[in-house]
């Protein structure tokens, strides 16, 4: 999967949680500013997850690790390569 593609993912992820990023200067944005409660952020993991197909080991699933989109982008390729 390139990263295009997990990128419109990322972005269709927080869409679906109510985060609303402008798609051009989001890729390092601090998404702990956007991300206002644990319920969003576990929220838009799960979304993550669907449209991605994959799941997060659960030592990854604190918030730092998600703080900015390429973060993210990184993670899950690193996710995508070892299954």
């Amino acid at each position: 999967m390139s990263k295009e593609k997990i990128f419109a993912s990322i972005i269709k992820a927080l869409e679906n949680v109510f985060i609303y990023v402008d798609i051009e200067d989001c890729a390092d944005i601090d998404l702990n500013e956007y991300i206002i409660n644990s319920i969003q952020f576990m929220s838009f993991i799960v979304e993550l997850e669907n449209e991605l197909n994959i799941e997060f080991p659960p030592e990854l699933l604190l918030i730092e690790n998600f703080s900015d989109i390429n973060k993210i982008v990184e993670i899950i390729m690193e996710i995508k390569a070892n299954v």
